[in-house]
């Protein structure tokens, strides 16, 4: 597995089936639409991974909304942080992939919500082992240009 996919895998885990399709969206660090020559640059681009969890198929929206809201905060970050000076190397991928609810133990990438175990309130996490499968999957549906550097979950939740 990729080094930079390790090191930078923020709690991520996909409860998918090969034969689960993926919608796939795409943005540049200039937050337009990628096209196929913004992908088949994979290799000068460092792809950021976008995946939900918690989302029903109703949610598509909010997920949209999410990965947007994302991207913007990363390129816009402030001329010091790496996001925003580097960011001509960055490009957004995002999966859709619709499933249950965190609160019902059934949600795509095993996310879930459990009391923290050390503060008052609440931790999310998901199951890391799904992570390396869903990253495999969308790497056979959508080919050889898929080169994550990162993946990140979204979580459909408000939390504390």
């Amino acid at each position: 597995m990729n080094k930079h996919l390790t090191k930078c895998l923020i709690g991520l885990a996909l409860a998918i089936t090969t034969a689960q399709a993926f919608e796939v969206g795409c943005l540049t660090s200039d937050l337009k639409k990628c096209t196929l020559a913004d992908l088949q640059r994979g290799d000068e681009r460092r792809q950021i991974v976008l995946l939900p969890t918690g989302f029903t198929k109703d949610d598509k929206g909010e997920f949209d909304t999410a990965v947007q809201n994302y991207a913007t905060n990363m390129v816009n970050a402030g001329p010091e942080v790496y996001s925003e000076k580097y960011k001509d190397k960055f490009i957004f991928l995002s999966f859709w992939m619709p499933g249950e609810t965190l609160e019902s133990s059934k949600a795509i990438l095993g996310g879930q919500i459990i009391p923290h175990p050390i503060r008052e309130n609440f931790g999310i996490v998901v199951d890391e082992e799904l992570v390396k499968t869903a990253v495999i999957d969308i790497q056979r549906e959508h080919g050889r240009n898929i080169k994550p550097w990162c993946v990140v979950t979204v979580f459909n939740t408000t939390a504390d």
